[in-house]
């Protein structure tokens, strides 16, 4: 969503005229998805080549991206089984149930605790993310990062498939991803544990040495690769310029 903004904000952030800006801002949005939509083709393409055919995947969370993944191996007729955790405690692994299920694919559901269990029959770990930082590290929902290690014990392969908007350039000037933190009645109502400190953190990081690749439009990366990568096609420039527009923005409406 930041990039999202960042991207058209940086389109109409010098515009002055009210009927301007709204045409330039429907542009801006409508560039935003046709690019969006360019990128996550690509991701598919290169991400449906690490899905074995008859193979087994292990996921976690939903992402649109790993979702045209998924579908794009079963329009080149693979066959596959796709091990879902429930992904407490939103549920979102209902969301990738059902449509992995309208796909034809063959669906495990089980609880986020069960992936240990689960691993030694997979052939590959995958999910999406929320955001990758210049050192490599992947941001995603809370309990990514334990699968990890369950697939580095059995030496399971984790890509991860996310678009290059998901590299965070602010990153590299030293800020960190801040890790939020939920509503806790999203985990258990307070009234039954009274006294209880109860956390519930959105997401974990997850180091690049437990990451094989980020499967991104440009190409698979691993990790710490994608720092430079995305230094060379003049990638960080542009989205640094963008946060920077919209900083500017933010600050003129003061």
């Amino acid at each position: 969503m930041r990039d999202a903004l960042t991207y058209v904000l940086r389109g109409v952030a010098e515009l002055r005229d009210r009927e301007d800006f709204a045409e330039a801002l429907v542009g801006k949005l409508e560039m935003y998805e046709k690019e969006l939509e360019n990128m996550i083709r690509k991701i598919a393409e290169f991400g449906a080549r690490k899905i074995p055919d008859g193979g087994t995947v292990i996921t976690h969370c939903h992402s649109s991206e790993l979702m045209a993944v998924f579908r794009r191996a079963r329009e080149e007729g693979k066959e596959f089984t796709v091990i879902v955790t429930e992904t407490r405690p939103r549920y979102q692994g209902k969301i990738t149930a059902r449509e992995l299920l309208d796909m034809g694919v063959r669906v495990v559901y089980t609880v986020d605790a069960a992936a240990y269990y689960f691993m030694n029959k997979a052939d590959v770990y995958m999910t999406g993310a929320d955001a990758i930082t210049s050192d490599g590290y992947v941001v995603n929902k809370i309990g990514t990062a334990l699968i990890a290690l369950a697939a580095d014990r059995f030496n399971v392969p984790y890509y991860v498939a996310a678009s290059s908007l998901k590299f965070d350039p602010v990153t590299m000037a030293g800020f960190s991803e801040p890790i939020e933190e939920r509503d806790p009645r999203e985990v258990i109502d307070p009234s039954e544990i009274p006294g209880a400190e109860i956390r519930n953190p959105a997401f974990d990081v997850t180091p690049p040495e437990l990451v094989d690749g980020i499967i991104t439009e440009m190409g698979i990366y691993h990790p710490q690769a994608l720092a430079a990568v995305m230094v060379s096609e003049k990638k960080v420039d542009e989205k640094l310029e963008e946060v920077v527009a919209l900083f500017s923005l933010l600050k003129k409406k003061r």
